[in-house]
């Protein structure tokens, strides 16, 4: 790579071995990955019902504290073998909603604008 130090072109093809590292997943990475995008995905759709159902001015931020907590109280009943895992992926779901759609609308009841307008 002309113009680089030898240290740099080093740096650079380290670099580029990570990446390719990276890139090499193991099934239980892969099987993992999809695990998470089917969560997003669900919960993209849940936000998107949630915006015309229920459309602003609401009660967003107050929303994200209630579907927190009952992430948390499905978990604890899950260890308390009160609840299942499905349970807990629900209300986990729920909660990613509510801070997808936090950030996508804000909060127009507290005065809070839209938290995509003001960042990357």
């Amino acid at each position: 790579m002309p113009g680089l130090s030898a240290r740099s072109r080093r740096g650079t093809r380290a670099m580029r071995a990570g990446t390719r590292k990276y890139l090499k997943r193991t099934p239980k990475e892969k099987a993992m990955n999809d695990k998470l995008s089917t969560l997003i995905a669900e919960a993209r759709e849940e936000s998107a019902r949630a915006m015309n159902a229920y459309p602003q001015p609401n009660y967003v931020i107050s929303k994200v504290a209630e579907e927190a907590g009952e992430v948390v109280k499905a978990a604890i009943h899950c260890a308390e073998q009160r609840a299942n895992a499905e349970d807990v992926r629900g209300e986990i779901v729920q909660a990613m909603a509510m801070l997808m759609r936090l950030y996508l609308e804000g909060d127009q009841v507290h005065g809070l604008p839209p938290i995509a307008e003001h960042t990357n």
